[in-house]
């Protein structure tokens, strides 16, 4: 170049450099920039929390070590609704003066159709103003390209909308945390760096029954169902799992039929079977079809144990349970559980390893389990799953092992027992609804589960008549009379024993007849037949040391014990007692300590008091020693009477109200009801007549509200107390109870 040829350019440089002294460049046309382009706002309810958390996040001056705020939760859950909502927000205060861009990845459409970070970029690079023809074709060159023109302008907010993995947005993100993003994805990105999570959950039923109310207005201020028919549109709510999608759903629904009623939607929503079919308008919106993106994603093994895991019919899952579901171990589970966790699919259930499923992701589940080849076999392996789990609790004797890691393993099953002895009736399995069912007798008795233990006893003794198998029958209707007798439906326990003996006499089954002629006994001393109890006890102990039955045997001694207190003969119910503690040196501390225990009020009937509270405080240790709160309750409620007897009311007072509380927790109202009146009882001899009037008056709403003809007697005599004591203290039982003396502890403390 020489001296006389100089450039004087104007413009911005593209393509050749020319040479020709003054020169004026012309670029091509400048590009406009699309940096507003937020889609339009959503009806948003709920997630204020939320919403102002991650609003706040996105404010200038925030942490530098967070640059990308991932929005997670399960499809339909509102990630994209709450993400744009606080990008509104930000946008409107001002804090992102370069403009806001956002782009659909895509991720969880079939694969030709996710975009990928190049793709994306590309997008970018356009939205800030850079032409086609000057987009570099390289990924690499794209993100520097993009970083390059972010370091020059003014904070900027990038929102990328359904990334399915770190690897489709590394790409697209700034180069230091003055820029912002907000990521939405049906995974935690955990695996991404400088990330904040914030996982989103469904809504809670009043948010969900504003969110349907909104969009009936928005569509019709006139339309008044959502405000008249309140209690319908939770049932909707309730039915959509609070889900966002769903719930939209249902609103299109009505809104697309003015004539329809929110009671029909909800009727149709009921079955189960039909719900997701139903949760579909016109295809533009449906929970399937965003289920069926985030089931695509899954690889075979996940997507195989998440319709696997639906079977369960409990509320949530425990992991050796999945693992035998899936028949596989336990490490492998967990691994693909927690695959499944990533993808917002399953989620931690009450208590560590356990897990559960949204109630519409369980319904899709369990949709694609049933068209599995081996969907019987694996609902068989549950199924003996839970039988090994139940049995395992159980000693040699037909005890529980309490205190044992077993019985915790039963414990964690709780909720989900009723549940799988249910399907194991309607999938066909009779042998299985009879197998669980005896199994869980002793788990039912031992935590005082009487509903649970009737309901599942009434299908068993279905299945077992159907299958014409008479010796399961028969211990069935034994253990049915025995949870009826424990909620004093004495009359309805009588049938079911009496129901047995045939049965068993035409098995030749001696045990057994001897067994519900034990318990037939029973019921003849609680409707005062005294005769007739003690010739059933007497033929059912000869019938047991016949078959040598230790155990049978004990159980008929103890009975006949007791009924010799009631007829006042108590050196031999004395003589007795002392029988069965020599049985019990071979049957374990349980048995041992309800022995002790009705020997400590044989003792206090004798007047040997000091001996009956030592027995009393043997069988505590007992139940103390193999965790057995409801038998500790018990015996805490007998130590009490006898401290009454003591004259150490204090004492007793303690015990009656620590009895109260573990009834309550139980739910044993026989023995609440029981409790209140002792409790009066010892009131009365303090002199806090005033307290007695309370403790009665309650006892007595107890013993009225059971279902049950020997609780009539019961109220009968409470009543005629109180009656009594009210009138000799001249304060009627509705009066305002007054407070307790200072330091002694209220009749109502348990709560």
């Amino acid at each position: 170049m020489t001296d006389s040829v100089r450039n004087v350019v104007v413009g911005r440089v593209v393509g050749n450099v020319v040479q020709a002294g003054s020169a004026t460049v012309i670029p091509p046309e400048a590009r406009p920039t699309a940096v507003a382009g937020l889609p339009p706002p959503a009806v948003f309810v709920g997630r204020e929390n939320e919403l102002a958390r991650l609003t706040a996040a996105l404010e200038p001056g925030g942490s530098e070590a967070v640059l990308v705020w991932s929005v997670g939760g399960l499809p339909g859950v509102g990630k994209t609704a709450l993400a744009v909502c606080a990008a509104r927000q930000a946008v409107a205060a001002g804090w992102f003066p370069g403009g806001v861009v956002m782009t659909n990845l895509r991720g969880y459409d079939q694969a030709n159709q996710r975009l990928t970070a190049s793709t994306a970029l590309a997008g970018l690079l356009g939205a800030l103003g850079v032409a086609d023809e000057h987009i570099p074709p390289e990924v690499e060159d794209r993100a520097r390209l993009w970083r390059s023109l972010l370091a020059d302008r003014e904070r900027m907010l990038v929102v990328a909308d359904n990334v399915s993995d770190p690897d489709q947005v590394v790409p697209l993100l700034p180069g230091d945390s003055r820029h912002q993003v907000l990521i939405t994805s049906r995974h935690r990105m955990a695996g991404l760096d400088h990330t904040r999570l914030l996982d989103l959950d469904v809504l809670d039923v009043p948010d969900a029954v504003r969110m349907l109310a909104a969009v009936l207005d928005i569509s019709n201020p006139d339309d008044t169902r959502a405000a008249d028919n309140p209690v319908e549109c939770e049932r909707v709510a309730q039915l959509c799992g609070g889900l966002p999608l769903a719930v939209r759903v249902a609103a299109a629904l009505l809104v697309a039929d003015p004539e329809r009623s929110v009671a029909d939607l909800a009727e149709a929503l009921a079955d189960g079977r039909h719900r997701l079919r139903e949760l579909n308008f016109d295809g533009s919106l449906a929970v399937r079809a965003a289920f069926d993106l985030s089931y695509a994603h899954l690889d075979p093994d996940q997507a195989r144990l998440l319709r696997l895991t639906a079977l369960d019919p409990g509320p949530d899952v425990g992991l050796d349970t999945i693992a035998a579901i899936a028949d596989t171990d336990r490490t492998t589970a967990l691994r693909l559980i927690r695959r499944l966790r990533a993808a917002h699919l399953v989620q931690p259930g009450q208590s560590a390893d356990r897990w559960r499923m949204h109630d519409l992701v369980k319904l899709y589940a369990a949709e694609k389990a049933a068209e599995d080849p081996d969907h019987d076999r694996t609902i068989v392996r549950m199924l003996d799953h839970y039988l090994a789990t139940v049995t395992a609790a159980g000693d040699s004797h037909g005890e529980v092992r309490v205190g044992t890691e077993a019985v915790r393993a039963v414990d964690a099953e709780r909720a989900n027992l009723v549940p799988v002895i249910d399907l194991a009736h309607t999938a066909g399995h009779p042998g299985h609804v009879v197998a669980l069912t005896r199994a869980l007798t002793m788990y039912f008795d031992l935590r005082k589960l009487w509903t649970e233990w009737i309901s599942t006893h009434e299908l068993a003794l279905s299945a077992a008549r159907g299958a014409g198998d008479r010796e399961a029958e028969a211990t069935l209707l034994v253990k049915l009379g025995l949870a009826h007798g424990q909620l004093l439906r004495t009359e309805v326990a009588m049938a079911c024993f009496r129901a047995a003996l045939p049965l068993f006499r035409r098995l030749g089954d001696r045990v057994g007849f001897a067994e519900a002629l034990n318990r037939l006994g029973v019921m003849f001393r609680h409707t005062g037949r005294s005769r007739w109890a003690m010739a059933c006890h007497t033929w059912a102990r000869d019938l047991f040391r016949e078959a040598g039955d230790p155990k049978g045997q004990l159980g008929a001694l103890h009975n006949m014990a007791v009924l010799h207190r009631r007829l006042r003969d108590l050196d031999q119910a004395a003589a007795l007692h002392l029988e069965c503690l020599v049985l019990c040196r071979e049957l374990g501390p349980l048995l041992e300590g309800r022995v002790l225990d009705q020997l400590g009020v044989t003792y206090r009937e004798m007047g040997r008091v000091s001996e009956a509270i030592e027995c009393h405080r043997r069988n505590l240790r007992i139940t103390e020693a193999v965790a057995d709160p409801h038998g500790n309750a018990l015996t805490m409620a007998t130590l009490a009477v006898t401290y009454r007897v003591a004259d150490r009311l204090t004492e007793a007072v303690s015990c009656h109200l620590e009895a109260l509380r573990t009834f309550r927790a139980f739910g044993s109202l026989p023995s609440v009801g029981q409790v209140l009146k002792e409790l009066g009882a010892t009131y009365r001899e303090m002199g806090r007549d005033d307290d007695a009037v309370v403790c009665w008056a309650e006892a007595l709403r107890v013993f009225e509200a059971l279902p049950a003809v020997s609780a009539g007697a019961v109220a009968d005599r409470t009543r005629r107390d109180l009656a009594a004591l009210t009138a000799e203290v001249r304060t009627p039982p509705a009066a305002s109870r007054p407070g307790p003396a200072p330091g002694s502890p209220h009749p109502t403390a348990p709560g």
